[in-house]
């Protein structure tokens, strides 16, 4: 009998309410600099290598909060970029370009959370916020003020 995922699913031996972690290799990557307007401006690749954007989004909380509510995939960047925006006081604003997508989308991987991290974590470097660490693979960044 193999192993996959139906069978994981009704497996007596996965435990309600818990959680198998399991590394990936599969990630995303994207790079940005700062622009003066006070704007989210992100272009996006999905896995098929397909680009989207750019699409910009207002760094102003009642814009993103009202992107946030509307679902779909800038929701999460909205909500991320609304709890930035409502914490800190923003002097300008980032273009994101998210260059590359090799994370299942819509698998149960975390790609939603994965999208947040970056948000939260190239606004936090980039802007100075201090939020958070970004690390940088030197590897794929690309000149100054690129991050991956």
């Amino acid at each position: 009998m193999g192993v996959g995922p139906d069978t994981v699913r009704s497996s007596a031996a996965v435990l309600e309410g818990r959680t198998i972690v399991v590394g990936t290799q599969e990630g995303i990557a994207a790079t940005a600099r700062r622009i003066p307007q006070k704007v989210l401006r992100i272009t996006t690749t999905d896995n098929d290598g397909r680009r989207s954007g750019p699409l910009e989004l207002p760094l102003e909380p009642r814009e993103l909060i009202k992107v946030a509510r509307e679902g779909g995939f800038l929701s999460y960047v909205a909500g991320t970029a609304f709890r930035i925006a409502t914490a800190h006081e923003l002097g300008g604003g980032m273009e994101l370009d998210n260059h590359a997508t090799s994370l299942p989308i819509s698998k149960g991987l975390s790609s939603s959370a994965a999208v947040c991290v970056l948000v939260c974590a190239i606004l936090s470097s980039e802007l100075g916020l201090g939020c958070m660490p970004l690390t940088v693979n030197p590897t794929t960044a690309a000149g100054s003020g690129s991050s991956s």
